[in-house]
């Protein structure tokens, strides 16, 4: 059956990623009244939120991925982004001896599949043509990208009004692609 022009000479590969999401820091610009910052001027100067004591059953994250606090524009990742926000703090240099550290909170979880199938066609003993179908995204699922300060590629900003706020998706939709490959 593997010589079977019809049957044969298909490949299926599948890319499967589930992930439980990024950690997420919560920076706080400073200044540069930090640990061993710069001038505040030509260097960043953003560090991690301490927590001021541990919130929830016992956590120290209100994550829940489901908040409904945002208003019109979006969702937020925590279920009460007020009280996480009265928790946190800057940093304080001659009190604190480090900072909360990134993973404090995590970011979205997300699920996507990618496919791609082929199919070989034998010509001559040397030359063969390939069909190929790829699909990215095959459920056109949506995945939320995490809430990013506006100043740091990776972090919620405590002292924005849009703390833990979603609104732009961080995939693309389905993307379909054929293609024909003649080797010889």
């Amino acid at each position: 059956m593997a010589n079977d022009p019809l049957l044969g000479g298909w490949s299926l590969a599948p890319i499967l990623a589930i992930g439980s999401g990024a950690p997420i820091g919560c920076l706080d610009e400073t200044g540069a009244q930090a640990f061993g910052a710069g001038d505040g001027k030509n260097f960043f100067t953003a560090e991690n939120c301490i927590l001021t004591k541990a919130v929830g059953s016992g956590s120290s994250s209100l994550h829940a991925n489901n908040g409904s606090n945002a208003g019109d524009i979006g969702f937020n990742i925590f279920s009460n982004a007020d009280a996480l926000q009265s928790t946190l703090r800057p940093a304080i240099l001659g009190l604190d001896n480090g900072t909360g550290g990134i993973g404090v909170f995590r970011g979205l979880s997300y699920v996507n599949v990618d496919l791609r199938i082929t199919k070989d066609f034998k010509i001559r003993e040397r030359m063969g043509l390939q069909f190929q179908y790829v699909v990215t995204n095959v459920f056109n699922h949506v995945v939320f990208a995490d809430p990013n300060a506006s100043n740091f590629s990776q972090g919620v900003d405590p002292t924005s009004a849009g703390f833990g706020e979603v609104n732009v998706q961080g995939n693309k939709p389905r993307q379909m692609q054929f293609g024909l490959r003649f080797t010889f």
